[in-house]
């Protein structure tokens, strides 16, 4: 994801759509996005500026306290932070990406949206890797960090850590390592990936998936939820 793809995006959302267009809309009609380049543009937009420039902002926060000669217990929650935004979000584009959309049923089971996304666009086919399986990976970036992050406030199966650059994850021993920063590098290309196949490609699973799920998700449950 780029700033000037956001910037470009965010021109054409101001020129078609209505006047009060905002990326940071919380009350939304279905009305307000008439067709799926708008809808695709705007979820671009708003997922740039509130997840990918956050994300960003922590790391070169952290890096900062680094070269300062900060003990690095002063800014290893920035870290934390960062990483439980990342995979978050990482299920919730797993929603988009199979047509689940939100549900109460769906509350607490949310596994299978995750690993599409991650299995599918993050991790792919890439070798960033190491004496871990992809399968593997997933599910201890799912209970040991995710889930371990979001309800206990710790890591549960492995640490962060800024070594190995080039490499998302690896095993050592029993221990998982994460790099938070190329975490988030391949993040932002798994989702560059996943719009241009919303836009471009022909299977229309992936548009009608997306459709239905942005409806559902990103236009009910919020005026659903909003305040009057």
């Amino acid at each position: 994801m780029s700033a000037e793809k956001y910037k470009a995006y965010d021109n054409f959302l101001k020129q078609n759509m209505n006047p009060e267009y905002s990326i940071y809309w919380s009350r939304k009609q279905a009305s307000d996005f008439p067709n799926i380049g708008i809808k695709s543009k705007w979820l671009y937009c708003r997922m740039y500026k509130c997840i990918i420039v956050l994300v960003k902002a922590m790391i070169d926060e952290r890096n900062r306290r680094a070269n300062a000669d900060i003990k690095p217990n002063d800014f290893s929650d920035i870290a934390l932070i960062g990483c439980v935004i990342i995979l978050q979000t990482c299920e919730a584009v797993g929603r988009l990406c199979t047509g689940k959309g939100y549900s109460e049923k769906a509350k607490g089971n949310n596994y299978c949206e995750f690993k599409h996304f991650v299995s599918t666009y993050l991790v792919g086919n890439k070798t960033i890797l190491r004496n871990i399986e992809k399968d593997e990976f997933i599910d201890v970036l799912w209970r040991g960090f995710r889930n371990s992050l979001s309800h206990g406030l710790f890591v549960s199966q492995g640490e962060l850590t800024e070594a190995n650059e080039e490499l998302i994850g690896w095993k050592v021993g029993s221990k998982v390592e994460i790099n938070l920063e190329t975490l988030l590098k391949y993040f932002e290309e798994g989702m560059d990936c996943y719009f241009k196949e919303i836009e471009e490609s022909s299977d229309t699973a992936i548009q009608n998936n997306f459709n239905e799920a942005f409806d559902k998700y990103l236009v009910l449950l919020e005026r659903k939820t909003a305040p009057e």
